[in-house]
């Protein structure tokens, strides 16, 4: 291979990993953070329907993964809703629910890094 071919192949490995490397820096760490959940509080009981799950936008983060188990995540027999939010469609999704125990969750999330999960229970009745 011509000397002048692996030079240039060299710089684009050098620019790509230099990009990366920016992208990394410029995300802000969220692994020590938390979202605040809102909505329905913990041990909460609801009629079956359509539930509003609210919680607070965390800084940094720009999507959430908002995650709805029954009866929990312990020992879940159903994961029943898995859904990522953009924070710039909002802090918040309904869903529709039947009778039973549910475990929800939420955790922020950029490109990098992700928070712990915050969660809380509620009793459809």
């Amino acid at each position: 291979m011509d000397h002048m071919i692996k030079y240039r192949i060299g710089i684009l490995w050098a620019l790509l990993i230099f990009t990366s490397c920016e992208d990394i820096i410029n995300e802000d760490n969220l692994n020590n953070n938390q979202i605040i959940l809102v909505a329905p509080a913990n041990d909460t009981n609801l009629s079956p329907g359509v539930v509003q799950f609210d919680w607070q936008a965390l800084e940094g983060a720009s999507s959430y993964r908002i995650q709805i188990a029954r009866p929990d995540f312990i020992n879940p027999e159903q994961i029943v809703w898995d859904e990522i939010v953009q924070d710039s469609t909002g802090t918040n999704s309904a869903v529709n629910l039947e009778e039973g125990s549910y475990e929800w969750r939420v955790r922020g999330q950029n490109s990098v890094y992700v928070t712990p999960y915050s969660s809380a229970f509620l009793e459809i009745n």
